[in-house]
Parts: structure tokens; sequence; C-alpha cells
């Protein structure tokens, strides 16, 4: 969740008028850092549940 809302505030800073006249920083490098470390958090994220779905054993039925 946290990488999604550091996505949400990455897109909203850097595409939108209202985030960049909302803040000064946010036309500039705090959302471009926010959606690189989101980013890397959902991948991360992603991979981890992909790798540990695999190395489980089928459930029994």
């Amino acid at each position: 969740m946290i990488g999604l809302a550091l996505l949400g505030f990455c897109w909203c800073g850097m595409f939108t008028a209202s985030g960049q006249s909302t803040f000064p920083e946010m036309a500039g490098i705090l959302p471009f850092y926010a959606g690189g470390l989101g980013g890397a958090i959902v991948l991360l994220t992603g991979l981890i549940h992909v790798f540990r779905r695999r190395r489980q054993p089928p459930l029994a039925r």
C-alpha cells in the first residue's frame, strides 16, 4: 500500500497542474524519487509474492 501511495504522489506531483502549484518542491525531485521508490517497492513485493507461491506446495484436496 505504501508503494502505491508513493506512485500516486509521484503522478500527482509530476503530471497535474494542481499538484505542481500546491507545493513548489512538487515540480522537482520529490515526486521523481517517490515514484522510483514506490515502483521499486511494488516490484519487489510482486517478486516476493511470485517466488513464495512457486515454493509453496499445492494444497491437498
